[in-house]
């Protein structure tokens, strides 16, 4: 059986995927509050970078990074072009390598991005803490 064809297989991933970005943004940095006046989510407003770019950059890449860090997680007999899963183009195993390589350096530079911001937001409770 075709693990695309399977839907509930699809939407596991899909929403694992999701639930982890979810946490990342709500529970480990703090990012968004809401905003009762205008009855929506904005950035919070205890920051300590000065460009909301930053933010939104980081926000963006982790939510982009954390489906290619999925994706590696997904046994390689699925990643092929029977099941249309990924197709990493012809040249054998050297471009697997490179792409296994690429994915591993994607990560680390997510979870380096990750924990500038969840140190940043550590630091503004603590520092919110200690000062009430």
């Amino acid at each position: 059986p075709s693990v695309r064809s399977n839907p509930v297989w699809v939407f596991c991933f899909v929403a694992a995927t999701v639930y982890q970005v979810w946490w990342d943004v709500f529970q480990d940095w703090g990012l968004l509050e809401w905003d009762h006046v205008g009855r929506r989510f904005r950035l919070r407003t205890a920051r300590l970078y000065r460009w909301d770019w930053v933010y939104h950059a980081i926000a963006a890449g982790n939510a982009c990074l954390r489906f290619v860090g999925m994706v590696t997680l997904i046994p390689p007999v699925y990643l092929s072009r029977a099941t249309g899963l990924l197709v990493i183009g012809r040249g054998g195993p050297g471009i697997r390598m490179a792409a296994e390589t690429a994915a591993a350096c994607a990560e680390l530079f997510r979870r380096t991005a990750w924990a500038l911001l969840r140190v940043e937001w550590e630091v503004i409770q603590t520092d919110g803490a200690a000062a009430s």
